[in-house]
């Protein structure tokens, strides 16, 4: 059960990629929640009160009563296991250790392998940042093409990321990819993920998150 009924606080700035994900999530399973500015521009999250919520002073951080939770793959596991049961969403938190290690495994990928490689591009030609070189965008670019068809591969097996059916593991893959179709670079075709994606961008939710890069 729901540990209270009161709206979840979420803090983070919506163009964050973390922060899209616990967005996204919480119109998947129609959890009311208020969002609070936080982040880049924003500030706050330097404020004594918010590192009183996470000490790494970064977002997102979500309050759902007295539960405070920070990163957000773990944010996105918290939300399906609590909300997902009675969301009447028809999706849910597995209870097969096998099938949740498979969405927990792609997870992890994409916030360990798939997006670390596609940030110099992002920080390079969006954020225009001064550090990220034409060669390491060069670069970057190859190894997210590697990933890209390890993804492809899977999506030729099983229609999402994790199997059948949208799971909780497309939340944080698709977003990274949204964001790969977005950058302005040479996208080669991936026919499965092309496919994939049409399906997660049809979806309601998705267009809470569906916004320029900035």
């Amino acid at each position: 059960m729901p540990p209270s009924k009161a709206k979840i606080r979420l803090w983070g700035r919506n163009n964050s990629i973390n922060v899209q994900k616990v967005i996204w999530t919480l119109e998947e399973l129609k959890v009311p929640y208020e969002r609070l500015e936080a982040g880049g521009t924003h500030g706050v999250t330097d404020t004594p009160e918010y590192e009183a919520l996470n000490p790494n002073r970064l977002v997102p951080v979500i309050k759902d009563g007295d539960t405070t939770i920070w990163e957000s793959n773990a944010i996105i596991r918290y939300l399906f296991a609590t909300y997902a049961p009675e969301s009447g969403t028809g999706l849910h938190y597995p209870s097969d250790a096998r099938v949740r290690a498979m969405e927990e495994q792609w997870m992890d990928w994409q916030a360990t392998d798939f997006w670390p490689e596609m940030r110099p591009i992002f920080h390079g030609l969006i954020r225009k940042s001064p550090d990220v070189t034409d060669e390491m965008i060069a670069k970057s670019t190859d190894l997210v093409e590697f990933k890209l068809r390890v993804l492809n591969s899977q999506l030729d097996i099983s229609p999402f990321v994790a199997g059948k059916r949208f799971s909780m593991a497309d939340i944080p893959v698709g977003l990274t990819v949204a964001r790969w179709y977005k950058l302005p670079v040479d996208h080669k075709r991936h026919e499965h993920i092309e496919s994939w994606f049409g399906v997660l961008r049809a979806r309601t939710a998705f267009k809470s998150v569906d916004l320029p890069l900035t």
